[in-house]
């Protein structure tokens, strides 16, 4: 299972039933949102810092530490939802 933690500003992952949690990835700005491309195997997430904000996604199948911004320089973005069928966020 794979959730944010505001405060810590990372993407925790989490084996359920272990109550045990490890940081996936460090942020330097909150992370909010976060949608799993299941079919993809891309995790996208928001993110914001003095009132800008981006869209970023990264490769669950791989190295987990690099990610690509897909959407820059959006207003307070909080929530996203992936369309698989037809490969919109």
């Amino acid at each position: 299972m794979l959730l944010n933690s505001i405060d810590r500003k990372s993407i925790l992952k989490m084996v359920l039933g272990t109550g045990r949690a490890e940081i996936y990835y460090r942020s330097t700005m909150y992370i909010e949102g976060l949608a799993l491309d299941h079919r993809g195997q891309q995790l996208y997430w928001t993110s914001h810092s003095n009132q800008q904000g981006s869209i970023a996604t990264m490769d669950v199948t791989g190295d987990h530490a690099s990610y690509t911004e897909v959407i820059q320089n959006i207003s307070h973005p909080r929530a996203l939802v992936v369309d698989e069928d037809n490969r919109y966020i």
